[in-house]
This record gives C-alpha cells, structure tokens and sequence, in this order.
C-alpha cells in the first residue's frame, strides 16, 4: 500500500467536503423518511378509497335487486289493478243486473197489486151482487 501525502490545506478541504456530503446525506434521509411517512399516508388513502368504492359497489348492487324488486311489484300492482279494473267492470254489470231485476219485480209487484184490488174489487161486486138474490 502506498501512501500519498496530502496538504493540510487539502485535509481540510476533505474535511470539509466530508462534513458537507454527511449534511446532505442527513437532509436526503430526512426528506426520504418524509416520503416514507406520505407514502404510508396514500396508501391509507388507497386502502380507505377501495374500501369506500366497495361500499359504493354493494350499494349499487343493492339499488339494482330494489330497481329489479321494485319493477316486480309494479308488474305485480299492474296485473293487480287490471283485476280490480276488471272485477268492478263485472260488478258494475251486476250492479246494473240487479238495478234492472228490483225494477222488474217492482212493476211486476204493482201490477200485481193491482190485480189483486181488481180483484178484491170484484169479489166485493159479486158477494153483493149475492146478498141481493
């Protein structure tokens, strides 16, 4: 090994170009460990927006089955309302049915009645008509 002999001046140079380079060396591991802390600080970040677009996803997947549930029971409500449209059309027509029979039967109950008193009428003419003979 050979050694070379160096100034002090040179020494000192050294030294201090040394002293300088472990400054720099100290300030870039402190930037590096605030990297370190925002690197670690995004990814909570990341994992908190997966978790969230997770969130988000089951949400929408449950507003799907409501939209697809909600579609069946206005299919199911509209079979429904068709049935009851239906029904009060058939009930309509009994009602008129109905309306027409108590008609009937009324007419048919007065003249009736009228025949009866006709005949009472009668009867009272002819049981007179007897007591004179």
């Amino acid at each position: 090994m050979q050694f070379v002999k160096i100034s002090q001046s040179d020494l000192v140079e050294l030294e201090t170009e040394i002293a300088r380079l472990k400054r720099n060396l100290a300030q870039l591991a402190e930037e590096n460990k605030g990297l370190i802390l925002m690197q670690d600080c995004h990814i909570g970040q990341i994992s908190e927006l997966k978790q969230s677009l997770q969130d988000k996803d089951e949400e929408l997947k449950e507003a799907k089955m409501r939209a697809k549930h909600s579609d069946l029971l206005t299919s199911e409500f509209v079979e429904a309302r068709d049935k009851i449209r239906e029904t009060e059309g058939t009930l309509a027509a009994k009602a008129n049915e109905i309306t027409l029979l108590k008609r009937t039967h009324v007419q048919t109950t007065e003249g009736l009645q009228r025949q009866i008193r006709s005949l009472q009428e009668e009867l009272e003419s002819v049981t007179e008509n007897q007591r004179h003979f």
